[in-house]
C-alpha cells in the first residue's frame, strides 16, 4: 500500500483504546500532523478479537454533507482503512475513526498496531506517516464472577471458571450436597 518513494511527513498517526469486560474501543488519531485524507493498515490479534464495527461519525475528515471513511477491508488479524477529505478543504488533526473489537474469551489481550500509513497532506501530496502508533490492551472483567461447573452432573471431573476484577490469590473449596 505504502510507496517508497513518497516522503515522509512528521507527526504519525496514534491509536489510543478503552477497554471493558465488554470490548475494545480503538480511537485512530493524528498527532501533530495535519492532513485531508489517509490510508492505513491497523494489526490486531484475531485469535484475541473479532471487529465487530468502524465508525466514522466522529472523524475530523466528516463533512456536512458527505462521509470521511471511504472504504474499510477486514481480513483475518488486519483491517484497511481510508478516509479523505474532498474538495479544496483544509487539513485537520484528530480523531479519524473509531474501531469497536469484542474479545474471544474474558481476559483477552492482545497488541493492536499500525503497520502502516500514507497520507494526503495539506498541499494534496502524499506522504509517509513518519510515527506509527501501537497499543497494547489486557481485557480484565469488571467485577468478580464465578461460573456454574461443567459438565453437571460430572464423572470423575468437572471445570469451574472464575473471574478476577484484578490479580491476586485464588482458594476453591468444594463441598458435596451433605457438606463434606
Amino acid at each position: 500500500m505504502v510507496s517508497s518513494r513518497a516522503p515522509t511527513q512528521e507527526g504519525g498517526l496514534a491509536l489510543a483504546a478503552e477497554s471493558s469486560g465488554s470490548g475494545v474501543w480503538l480511537d485512530l488519531s493524528t498527532e501533530q500532523l495535519g492532513l485531508r485524507g489517509y490510508a492505513a493498515v491497523v494489526e490486531y490479534d484475531a485469535e484475541a478479537f473479532r471487529l465487530i464495527e468502524v465508525s466514522d461519525a466522529r472523524s475530523v475528515l466528516h463533512g456536512e454533507s458527505s462521509r470521511a471513511l471511504l472504504l474499510e477491508q477486514d481480513a483475518e488479524g488486519q483491517i484497511l482503512l481510508a478516509g479523505s477529505r474532498t474538495g479544496s478543504r483544509a487539513a485537520v488533526e484528530g480523531l479519524l475513526a473509531q474501531l469497536h473489537f469484542e474479545p474471544l474469551y474474558p481476559a483477552a489481550e492482545g497488541v493492536f498496531r499500525i503497520r502502516e500509513a500514507q497520507v494526503r497532506r495539506a498541499d494534496g501530496d502524499l506522504g509517509q506517516a513518519q510515527a506509527l502508533g501501537q497499543v497494547e490492551v489486557r481485557l480484565a472483567p469488571e467485577r468478580f464472577a464465578l461460573e456454574p461447573n461443567y459438565p453437571n452432573p460430572f464423572n470423575p471431573s468437572t471445570t469451574i471458571r472464575y473471574q478476577l476484577p484484578e490479580s491476586g490469590s485464588v482458594h476453591l473449596e468444594i463441598f458435596d450436597v451433605v457438606g463434606q
